[in-house]
């Protein structure tokens, strides 16, 4: 029988050896807790609390009442640095809802994409804006999206946001092999997604094809550019479509993995089709010599010119 592993941690007051959720959460060590278990901490805040008399805290409330404004509008201004900050990050650049489009910034608020934000702000022990100042600290991590209150509330009221219910339509993103050895086979790949694109299309999917999206595109921009800008769209969409043999294909292989961490619905064809693809109505599409040919010629020139313009610059 396989036994758990959990981690440990001693604590440097008792030295009683506990798990990490025996001790409070801590941006400053590496593991993200504190050095002393919970139950020393209490023990050690509440002596403190202690000594703290009811004078020393007279004091401290009057000094605020004097700089209420001063120190409120400090807080509020930092508050909303920060939002700005990761509204525009976790939106693209757009600052708009990913639902709706609202684009007032008071309207909007981070999003958990694949849900359960409060039980992972309550184990972090905190929300609101210390939540923020977390996100920031862990350099904006994956997993997050921004919608306006509404859009929010209708998520986590009914599991999903009331105006897709109303548009009936959910988008879907098309993963899948590319490139091929030849052309012609490259070509085949695109047409194969094509055609399952249309088949989503017919079932009331919002289809996402990138095949389509970046025909004739080879070349023109590393491969790591596609994959970041495919990954920020599988973030926006509501599923993923993985076309048949698509293991062969280490970026479908990373967007696969990325729609599972962020709780996306896959969709794995089941249906494998032949080489030059069997649609499933029973019709079978052919490559025409000729579109090849002509594909391949357009091809050859545009690599010549874009390295041409290299060269020259």
């Amino acid at each position: 029988m396989m036994e758990l592993v959990y981690e440990m941690k001693r604590c440097k007051n008792c030295g009683k050896l506990n798990s990490l959720d025996e001790f409070y959460y801590c941006a400053n060590t590496k593991d993200k807790r504190g050095s002393w278990c919970k139950e020393c901490d209490n023990r050690r805040r509440n002596k403190r609390r202690a000594r703290f008399s009811n004078d020393e805290k007279a004091k401290a409330r009057v000094r605020y009442i004097r700089n209420k404004d001063k120190i409120n509008t400090g807080s509020r201004r930092r508050h909303f640095e920060r939002k700005e900050l990761l509204i525009a990050h976790y939106s693209g650049g757009t600052n708009r809802c990913a639902c709706c489009g609202e684009s007032n910034i008071k309207f909007l608020t981070i999003d958990h994409i694949a849900g359960g934000g409060n039980e992972h702000r309550r184990s972090l022990g905190f929300w609101g804006g210390k939540f923020y100042c977390w996100l920031i600290k862990e350099k904006m991590p994956r997993g997050y999206q921004v919608l306006c209150f509404n859009c929010n509330m209708g998520r986590s009221a009914w599991g999903s946001c009331p105006h897709k219910e109303k548009n009936g339509s959910k988008v879907i993103y098309i993963s899948g092999q590319y490139r091929n050895k030849t052309i012609g086979g490259t070509f085949t790949n695109i047409m194969r997604a094509r055609d399952i694109a249309v088949k989503l299309w017919n079932e009331n999917w919002v289809v996402i094809c990138p095949h389509l999206n970046t025909f004739l595109m080879d070349g023109l921009c590393p491969d790591s550019v596609w994959l970041e800008g495919d990954l920020e769209i599988i973030s926006r969409c509501d599923a993923i479509y993985m076309l048949k043999g698509w293991g062969q294909s280490e970026g479908s292989k990373e967007e696969c993995k990325v729609a599972l961490e962020l709780g996306k619905t896959v969709i794995y064809e089941e249906k494998e089709t032949e080489v030059y693809g069997e649609l499933e109505k029973g019709e079978t599409f052919l490559l025409n010599p000729d579109w090849v040919k002509a594909w391949e010629e357009d091809k050859i020139q545009t690599c010549k010119e874009h390295k041409d313009e290299t060269l020259e610059t």
